[in-house]
């Protein structure tokens, strides 16, 4: 059985973006919103998935590393 750490590394961008939009917003204030439609959310915030500021990120470092 795969660790933790082995299944974060076969992760692809999109997943792992997902993975730390989906903590960031189970932190959100806005608890009344129903958090199986996160990813509709309308909260305008920096960390909106709408806004993909952690596929943008991702996608920066990942070119640091080549």
């Amino acid at each position: 059985m795969p660790t933790n750490f082995e299944k974060i590394k076969q992760m692809n961008i999109d997943e792992m973006a997902e993975v730390f939009n989906r903590k960031f917003c189970e932190e959100c204030a806005y608890k009344e919103m129903n958090f199986n439609n996160w990813k509709d959310c309308d909260v305008t915030c920096w960390a909106n998935i709408q806004n993909g500021y952690y596929k943008k990120w991702l996608l920066e470092e990942a070119e640091k590393g080549d």
